[in-house]
């Protein structure tokens, strides 16, 4: 057993507190630490990307004392009625007495348990330097590869289909962005991939006006899934937290999947 404060000091002691306190500053929205608390005594530690009903209904029947995602529970702003989904959500916290927390940004950017870092390692890319106000980076094969090769890689990868635009004329990649998840860019991100002289950005999702955008201005897109490019981070995030506490406390990263 570990005391639920300890829990916490070890997560925010293993992030650190430069990180955590930029992920407030960049990410206004979304929680970066602990939410709710709950029980003092935990014997039991569940880690999930998103924090979900069917998340927390795979948490109950493991006897879960603290669920932590990589998406945290979205408060509803103030004066209003807080919408049934949020509803159900709070309702399973608080009927098992858990502690939840989310680590948005922070999931997304450390160098060791970021989505965008083990990506970037997977598909043997070296890491260069941030870019997209800090939420992904820039990096390069070590030699110009295909987009099709890169593809098909990606796709073996993240386990899902990856939608590819290929700009007008196409050429070999080397130089490439990767922000996991929903970073759809917009033109004052298009133009920072430009000035970096990126070949091709990957991310999680892509929209109609995107897909236009890109084979426009030259650079190859490959959209691979938000979930999928999202797993990495909270699954090396439970081997690292279970490290951590030792034999104090099991923890377990639950994979609810989801296809967008």
């Amino acid at each position: 057993m570990i005391h639920r404060n300890d829990l916490i000091s070890l997560i925010e002691n293993y992030f650190g507190k430069d990180l955590l306190d930029t992920a407030k500053q960049k990410d206004t929205h979304l929680a970066n630490g602990i939410q709710i608390l709950g029980k003092e005594r935990v014997e039991k530690i569940v880690i999930g990307v998103s924090a979900t009903v069917e998340l927390f209904k795979e948490a109950k029947k493991q006897h879960a004392d603290v669920v932590l995602t990589k998406h945290p529970i979205m408060i509803s702003p103030v004066n209003q009625i807080l919408d049934p989904s949020l509803q159900a959500r709070l309702r399973m916290v608080f009927a098992e007495n858990w502690t939840v927390g989310g680590y948005h940004y922070a999931l997304d950017v450390h160098p060791i348990i970021g989505n965008t870092p083990i990506l970037m390692e997977k598909l043997g890319i070296e890491c260069l330097q941030p870019f997209y106000d800090t939420w992904g980076y820039v990096g390069e094969f070590a030699q110009p590869t295909s987009a099709k090769d890169i593809a098909e890689f990606l796709e073996k990868i993240v386990n899902h289909p990856i939608i590819t635009v290929l700009p007008a004329k196409p050429r070999p990649i080397k130089r490439i962005g990767i922000v996991t998840g929903g970073a759809i860019p917009h033109i004052d991100q298009v133009m920072e991939m430009l000035e970096l002289g990126l070949d091709a950005y990957i991310t999680g999702e892509i929209a109609e006006w995107t897909t236009h955008l890109f084979q426009e201005v030259g650079i190859a897109y490959f959209a691979a899934g938000h979930h999928a490019t999202e797993v990495f981070g909270p699954q090396k995030f439970a081997e690292v937290l279970q490290e951590l506490v030792g034999k104090k406390a099991k923890v377990e990263f639950v994979n609810v999947w989801n296809e967008i």
